[in-house]
C-alpha cells in the first residue's frame, strides 16, 4: 500500500502526514507563508487548512481587456455580464449622443465652407478675367504655392542686396539708363539669384499676386499692386546705399539723374507707373524664364516645379 506525501509547495520538501508539513512551514517558512487569522479560526481540520493554503497560493486570474468597459472603464468577470451591461450603460449614451452631436456640427461647418468658396469664386470671377477652374483650384488649396525646397527663398525687404552684389553690379546698375528697373530685373528675375525670385505674378490683368513668406515658408495670396510698390520701396532703399558707395566712380551727369531719381521715392505717381510697368514684366518673365512652374491641364494647380 503507497503511503500519500505531502509535498511543500515553497521548497518541496516531503512529509508523511499534514501535520509534519504544518509544522515544517510554521519553522522554516514563518516570513514567507503568512497565514490569515481568520482563516485559522474558521478551518479547524489541518487537511482543510493544508488544502486551503494551496488555494491561496494559486494567483488570482486577471481581467482581460474584453471584459471592461470602453465607455465607462467598469470590469466584469465574464464577457456575458459586461454584454448585458453595455446595454444599459449610461456613459455610452452619453458619449453616443455627443458623437452625434459632433457629428452635425462638422456637416455644418463643411456646408458653410462649401458656401463660402462659392462665394469667393463668384467675387472672383467678376473682378478678374481668369479661367474659372483655375479660379477654383486657388481656393480649394488655400490660396497657397508650394515651393521647391531645394531653394531657400528670401522674403521681399530681406534681400540685403548690399552684402550681395559685388561693387562692379552696383556700378553698372547705377550707370544704366533706368536703373530702377535694371536693379528690379536684375534682383528678382535673375537666375543666378533663385532666392530672390519671391514674387510671381499669374494674371497681368487681375488684382493679385503671390509673395514668399518666410514664416510660413511658401508663396502666398496678396494685393499685386500694395505688392509691387512694396518691391520699388524696397529697391529705392537700394540704390540710395549703392549710390553712397560707389558716387566716387560715377561721372557727374549721372549723379545728376540718380539724384533726381532720388527725389521721386516718394512720388506717388512714380510709384503707380512703375508698378504697372513691372507688372507686365515680371509676368512674363514668371512664365518663360526665371521662375518656370508649370500650369496643369486643366488649369494652376498651385505648385511650383522648379
Amino acid at each position: 500500500m503507497s503511503i500519500k506525501k505531502h509535498i511543500c509547495n515553497i521548497c518541496t520538501k516531503e512529509y508523511k502526514t499534514p501535520q509534519s508539513l504544518w509544522n515544517h512551514k510554521n519553522k522554516i517558512h514563518s516570513n514567507i507563508h503568512q497565514k490569515s487569522t481568520e482563516c485559522i479560526q474558521n478551518i479547524h481540520n489541518l487537511s482543510t487548512i493544508y488544502q486551503h493554503e494551496n488555494n491561496i497560493d494559486k494567483p488570482k486570474l486577471k481581467k482581460t481587456e474584453n471584459t471592461i468597459c470602453d465607455y465607462c472603464n467598469n470590469s466584469f468577470s465574464c464577457y456575458s455580464s459586461l454584454h448585458r451591461h453595455l446595454k444599459i450603460c449610461k456613459s455610452k449614451e452619453n458619449i453616443i449622443k455627443e458623437n452625434d452631436e459632433l457629428k452635425q456640427k462638422v456637416s455644418n461647418i463643411e456646408k458653410s465652407l462649401d458656401e463660402l468658396k462659392k462665394m469667393m469664386l463668384e467675387m472672383m470671377n467678376k473682378k478678374c478675367k481668369m479661367h474659372p477652374k483655375t479660379l477654383q483650384k486657388m481656393i480649394n488649396s488655400n490660396n497657397n504655392i508650394t515651393i521647391n525646397n531645394n531653394i531657400q527663398y528670401v522674403e521681399l525687404g530681406d534681400e540685403q542686396l548690399d552684402k550681395v552684389f559685388s561693387k562692379k553690379e552696383k556700378i553698372k546698375i547705377l550707370c544704366e539708363m533706368n536703373s530702377m528697373g535694371k536693379l528690379i530685373k536684375h534682383t528678382h528675375l535673375n537666375d543666378n539669384y533663385p532666392q530672390f525670385q519671391n514674387i510671381i505674378i499669374t494674371n497681368a490683368k487681375g488684382s493679385q499676386a503671390y509673395t514668399y513668406n518666410k514664416i510660413l515658408k511658401k508663396f502666398v495670396l496678396c494685393d499685386k499692386m500694395e505688392l509691387l510698390e512694396e518691391m520699388i520701396m524696397y529697391r529705392f532703399d537700394d540704390l540710395i546705399e549703392f549710390y553712397n558707395e560707389c558716387k566716387h566712380k560715377l561721372e557727374p551727369d549721372k549723379r545728376e539723374k540718380l539724384e533726381k531719381l532720388f527725389l521721386l521715392k516718394y512720388n506717388d505717381k512714380y510709384y503707380v507707373e512703375t508698378s504697372k510697368e513691372f507688372n507686365v514684366i515680371i509676368y512674363n518673365e514668371c512664365n518663360k524664364d526665371n521662375i518656370k512652374y508649370k500650369l496643369n491641364e486643366n488649369g494652376l494647380d498651385n505648385e511650383l516645379n522648379i
